[in-house]
């Protein structure tokens, strides 16, 4: 995984371990390696695009809100149930390990399409209360490869699963 380094100078890349700290709210970029996350030119779908090498900065559909929500339970009989805001999430207004994304283009959240959309991630939703809830879990350091051109160390650092 070669590591690019942000396409504005007033920008920085955060490590894993720093994700939760972000204040909510917060405008972030998300990259993976070469590829931007961002809103399709309809304004709908989420999608990847090879932008790290032929863009001059960013823009607003590459550009999110960050925005902190409760964190999701797992297991157990209640699945999917949510735990309470105060479970999980600092009291400063930091992140905390779960949040939803909001589009900077269309000002609507990230949920789930259905069949007809075949199932892919759109911006959608009105609620913040409907949208999709995501969770930060730091990879191991024996899952992430080390990055090429001497930058070893520094790709698990930034190596994380949604």
């Amino acid at each position: 995984l070669r590591l690019y380094p942000p396409l504005s100078p007033f920008w920085e890349d955060v490590p894993c371990s720093g994700l939760p700290l972000l204040k909510s709210g917060s405008e972030v970029h998300i990259k993976f390696g070469m590829k931007l996350l961002m809103v399709d030119d309809n304004g709908k779908y989420l999608t990847w695009r090879n932008c790290m090498t032929t863009e001059g900065g960013y823009t607003l559909s590459q550009t999110f809100f960050i925005e902190r929500r409760a964190p999701q339970r797992t297991g157990g009989s209640k699945k999917g149930s949510t735990m309470a805001l105060e479970d999980g999430t600092p009291e400063d207004g930091c992140l905390g390990l779960a949040f939803a994304l909001k589009s900077a283009k269309t000002s609507r959240y990230l949920v789930g399409g259905g069949m007809w959309d075949r199932y892919r991630l759109q911006f959608t939703c009105e609620k913040p209360e409907s949208a999709m809830v995501f969770t930060f879990v730091p990879l191991a350091e024996s899952a992430s490869a080390p990055a090429v051109d001497g930058e070893a160390g520094v790709a698990a650092e930034d190596a994380f699963a949604l």
